[in-house]
C-alpha cells in the first residue's frame, strides 16, 4: 500500500512542478521571425508579395 501512494505523490508532484512548465513556456503561435531564426528561408521565400506589404495588419478571414 505504501508503494501505490507513494506513486501516487510522485505523479503530483511531478504535475506540480510541470504545471509552470506547461502554462508561462509553451506557445500557441510563435512570430514569424522567431519560426525562421533556424532555418535558411527568409521572409521572401515564405508569404506572398502583397501580404509582406501589410505585414503588419492581420489577414481578413473569409467565412465559406
Amino acid at each position: 500500500m505504501s508503494m501505490f501512494i507513494s506513486n501516487w505523490v510522485l505523479l503530483a508532484v511531478s504535475l506540480v512542478i510541470a504545471a509552470p512548465v506547461m502554462f508561462w513556456k509553451i506557445k500557441d503561435t510563435v512570430s514569424l521571425e522567431e519560426d525562421l531564426k533556424f532555418s535558411d528561408e527568409t521572409m521572401d521565400d515564405v508569404i506572398p508579395q502583397y501580404q509582406m506589404n501589410n505585414f503588419s495588419q492581420p489577414r481578413a478571414r473569409h467565412e465559406e
